[in-house]
């Protein structure tokens, strides 16, 4: 993460036995108002995009044509700054992404750099290190950008030869700005209980969810620890799963019944020690868990390609914004415009009202959809001679079984793209 994270105390039992344990320092700004809210973001960010300008050199920076990193762009613009706009778009037609990008480069001042598509420069599924290609085996974990490799290897080389030393990108604007299921949640506990159900309510009915199943999600008193430990062997249903503390957390259905009670005991062993969340709430949970893995992500592409010369940040994920972005009260943007109401009242005067007004999001499945179609022979093979199936992690038969399959649903081709993404990285670790 760029600067903020979680603090560590040391505390000793009286039993003389010393350990660690997290906790959050939040500022205090559970009063303020929206509008002081937005004030108080749009100095936060003036402030961590002009740490990163320096006199007389240039800055990178992603143009995605998503309302983070355009925002971003403006900003980087209005405070003076000199800047080269990167974007990578995509063959999926339907993705709208480039033709906001242009609309944007169109009214900034600096360079605009196209680069290939994520559609041709995607690694996904691989089974093998491309020709002189980063591998991502000196970061601690497999690398879940490790698709992204090449598109990452271009943008460095490009910056380089433009003698840019800092990127910036737009990573933490979703976790930290989109209103999130689980506020309603957080307004139910906190004792706005008809805002909360009402505000689910037509939630579910725009989702087609069953309306009392989603409420009674709302209104779940099951602790963290206790949702965990259901979810190992329960497919959890797309209601009960946004309203949950941990959304997407699962044991893989391709995963051996050894590795599943691995995690299961491991699971109830936190458990009954005591698993405890960030937060009280679960949107301020849910946004500190989506920080930290965006935090690594950073520090892992920093780590990887560190001989570029070009640091990789992301302003979002500064002190000041998460200190201000846990402060506030969970309900602060509740009724306001826009899927991202705080950052667009920010942005007030800075960036144009037509990036917050975007009824869609950029979506990039169909590039990971060719991708696996491209790929289909050597996964087979990878997964055939699989060190993680040796190891008894795998079930080879699932795996397998799905791998024939004519039609895989999205999810599934993420769970075998991060399996085959840590099938590599063992492999390269057990080799060392």
């Amino acid at each position: 993460m760029s600067g903020w994270s979680p603090q560590v105390t040391t505390w000793l039992s009286l039993g003389g036995r010393g350990g660690d344990r997290r906790w959050w320092e939040a500022g205090e700004h559970r009063d303020a108002t929206f509008e002081a809210a937005a004030d108080q973001l749009r100095h936060a960010l003036r402030t961590a995009v002009e740490r990163r300008l320096c006199p007389g050199e240039r800055l990178g920076a992603d143009l995605s044509g998503g309302m983070d990193s355009t925002s971003l762009a403006y900003l980087v613009e209005a405070v003076g700054g000199e800047v080269a706009h990167f974007h990578a778009g995509t063959a999926d037609a339907q993705n709208q992404d480039s033709r906001y990008a242009r609309r944007a480069a169109a009214e900034l001042r600096g360079e605009f750099v196209e680069l290939p598509s994520f559609t041709s420069t995607l690694d996904a599924f691989a089974t093998a290190a491309r020709n002189g290609e980063r591998t991502g085996r000196g970061v601690s974990g497999p690398p879940a950008w490790r698709a992204n490799m090449p598109h990452l290897q271009m943008l460095f080389e490009q910056e380089r030869a433009r003698d840019i030393r800092t990127h910036i990108n737009g990573l933490g604007g979703d976790e930290l700005f989109a209103l999130q299921p689980a506020i309603m949640s957080s307004l139910v506990q906190s004792g706005a209980v008809a805002v909360g159900l009402r505000s689910a309510a037509r939630l579910a009915r725009a989702q087609r969810w069953p309306v009392l199943r989603t409420l009674a999600a709302v209104c779940s008193t099951r602790t963290l620890g206790d949702e965990l430990v259901a979810r190992v062997h329960a497919d959890v249903s797309p209601h009960a799963d946004a309203f949950g503390w941990a959304p997407g957390f699962g044991v893989s259905r391709f995963a051996s019944a050894q590795t599943r009670a691995r995690v299961e005991a491991q699971i109830r062993g936190q458990a009954t020690a005591g698993i405890e969340p960030h937060f009280p709430d679960k949107a301020r949970h849910q946004m500190a868990e989506s920080v930290m893995f965006q935090g690594e992500v950073v520090r892992q592409v920093n780590e990887t390609f560190a001989d570029e010369g070009v640091g990789w940040e992301a302003p979002f994920l500064d002190d000041e914004i998460l200190r201000l972005m846990f402060g506030l009260s969970s309900s602060i943007a509740i009724g306001q415009r826009h899927s991202k109401p705080l950052l667009a009242a920010s942005m007030k005067g800075l960036a144009p009202e037509w990036i917050f007004s975007r009824e869609d999001k950029g979506e990039y499945s169909a590039d990971l959809f060719s991708a696996f179609a491209s790929r289909i022979d050597g996964l087979k093979s990878l997964f055939r001679e699989s060190f993680l199936i040796d190891q008894g992690l795998l079930n080879p038969d699932a795996i397998l079984t799905a791998l024939e399959m004519p039609v895989l649903k999205t999810h599934d081709l993420f769970e075998i793209e991060q399996l085959a993404t840590l099938e590599l990285w063992a492999r390269e670790m057990e080799g060392e």
